[in-house]
């Protein structure tokens, strides 16, 4: 029983500056600190505060505030014992869910598989549900009851949640590097394809990330551990909140420039028959055109057909019906953005008939659905 609990202790401080005092006082600060700055930015980027991505962000960030509190107060001796495993544990559960439903709230710009997002979503509940019971129970038991048996539970149980919740982690920033990666294949511009390529880097950082902690836990470095998983926390949340932002630029833009670079980003060679000759022709077309798709007869196996009209647009296709940026609280988040995969068919379907591809909540952004559609296919 010695051996679980010199492995679960954390020696506080002793009022000696050295080297583990150094670590965990920077990491704290750090954390903090960043904490801060991540509060001022929601504050200020969102319009309106509703909508899964801005509570699940904001629940996070106070998660690793509260976690960093708790473990001040643990470390330094600030306050009894109760409040700090308070703290502690309120931060933990909040940081660990919501990291993940931050991820989540945006998965579904680039996976359209109804099947992968409803398993990714029962993930997350499940394990939160489940594990977060059990580590409490146990926590709390190691901590006030003399039976040894949670001590040794507390201490098997905290391998267990750091490899669960590592995988659950690795599992939603797979998806994510898979989909981009994808999108590599078949985007030439070099401004669209750098920016894909910052969002496969920032997820293979929160990948290193989640691995570094699972590392040091089964290492039993565990003051180390809890110091440099608050501060790791921190820094994948401001990753995350950016990448989001980046990948939502690249879906969806709310400027005609942003709008026309979607046929830009293309790499036409990567398209046969006829599309390909229509790709080409709009892109050596003027720059300032409003492009109007229609539907094509059955010769041309679905190619779109492209017409450059200043003369007959619809007015449901003018800019100003664009939408604004998800970053307002829209419900969920991804609402009002257009998904980039999709299966094959759905282009020539989209392109036969506009509204099928639409529902109310959409009405009023075709051109934007049909853009999205025809990524849908190169992407294939």
């Amino acid at each position: 029983m010695r051996n679980y609990t010199a492995i679960l202790q954390k020696e506080p401080f002793d009022g000696q500056y050295s080297k583990s005092s150094v670590i965990v006082t920077l990491a704290l600060g750090l954390a903090l600190y960043n904490c801060v700055e991540l509060a001022l930015l929601i504050l200020t980027t969102f319009k309106r505060w509703r909508g899964l991505y801005f509570w699940s962000l904001s629940l996070c960030n106070f998660g690793v505030a509260s976690y960093a509190f708790g473990m001040m107060t643990d470390y330094w001796k600030l306050t009894v014992l109760w409040a700090t495993k308070i703290l502690v544990t309120m931060g933990w559960m909040t940081m660990i869910t919501c990291q993940s439903l931050v991820l989540y709230s945006r998965l579904g710009l680039l996976v359209d598989n109804d099947k992968i997002l409803k398993s990714v979503k029962w993930m997350i509940i499940v394990n939160s549900c489940v594990v977060f019971t059990i580590v409490d129970v146990l926590d709390w038991g190691s901590t006030y009851s003399s039976d040894m048996s949670y001590l040794v539970g507390y201490y098997y149980i905290e391998l267990i949640q750091i490899t669960i919740f590592t995988l659950q982690e690795l599992i939603i920033s797979g998806l994510y590097v898979w989909k981009t990666y994808s999108l590599l294949q078949v985007v030439s511009k070099q401004n669209t394809r750098s920016m894909v390529s910052q969002v496969l880097a920032i997820n293979i950082i929160i990948i290193a990330m989640d691995i570094a902690l699972l590392v040091m836990q089964f290492h039993h470095m565990q003051l180390y551990q809890e110091s440099f998983k608050i501060l790791f926390y921190s820094i994948k949340l401001k990753l995350e909140m950016n990448i989001l932002s980046k990948l939502v630029d690249l879906v969806h833009g709310s400027s005609v420039k942003n709008r026309s670079m979607t046929l830009e980003a293309i790499d036409s060679n990567a398209v046969q028959g006829q599309a390909q000759l229509d790709v080409q022709r709009e892109l050596n077309g003027g720059r300032g055109s409003i492009i109007k798709w229609y539907g094509s007869d059955s010769s041309n196996n679905g190619a779109a057909h492209v017409q450059k009209d200043f003369g007959n647009v619809d007015p449901r296709f003018s800019p100003s019906m664009s939408g604004s940026s998800p970053v307002d609280g829209d419900d969920d988040g991804d609402d009002t953005i257009a998904r980039v995969l999709s299966h094959p068919n759905d282009l020539n379907n989209s392109l036969r008939h506009p509204s099928s591809t639409t529902n109310a909540r959409t009405s009023g952004r075709e051109v934007d659905n049909l853009y999205a559609d025809f990524c849908r296919v190169l992407s294939k």
